[in-house]
């Protein structure tokens, strides 16, 4: 293999490599700031870390008599990574479920964001082990409703009415 087709090989693994690392970085920071940390993100930086273990491994072993087909194989099982990562993210974002709680209360209520957060809870997701706990100050005194962020189900788990 010529030195030019070698620097492409470990430009391609490269260059996935580095589409991968920004992936997660985004999920982990949607995890953060809009699902308020109700999914770890242990698991994803654990995928992540494979990851780039086997792609450093592949394109050690390999970047001298790869092929194309090695190549396309090699991007279909890391982007394999952060497709699967995304698809078990929960259904509702924190302000989705905010709204889902306005929906179940009356309009005058308020949302007492310095008592919102999160509740370990059971949610059929295999990642997301929090739901969102949403504190309402309304006319009849405060309430507080937890949001499965997997289903968007709603419950009322406290009344201080």
């Amino acid at each position: 293999m010529s030195v030019r087709a070698y620097k492409a090989v470990w430009l391609s693994f490269g260059l996935l490599f580095l589409i991968e690392v920004v992936g997660m970085v985004r999920a982990i920071s949607l995890l953060r700031d809009e699902y308020n940390g109700v999914m770890s993100a242990g698991g994803l930086l654990g995928l992540a870390s494979i990851g780039a273990i086997f792609s450093f491994h592949i394109a050690r072993r390999t970047a001298n008599r790869v092929k194309p087909a090695v190549i396309g194989l090699y991007a279909v099982l890391l982007l394999v990574v952060p497709a699967s990562a995304w698809a078990f993210f929960p259904a509702y974002s924190h302000e989705e479920a905010k709204r889902l709680v306005r929906q179940e209360i009356e309009d005058s209520a308020a949302i007492d964001e310095s008592e919102t957060g999160n509740v370990t809870m059971k949610t059929g997701n295999p990642f997301v082990r929090a739901g969102y706990k949403i504190v309402v100050n309304g006319e009849d005194g405060r309430a507080a409703y937890i949001v499965n962020p997997a289903s968007g189900k709603v419950s009322l788990v406290r009344d201080e009415g």
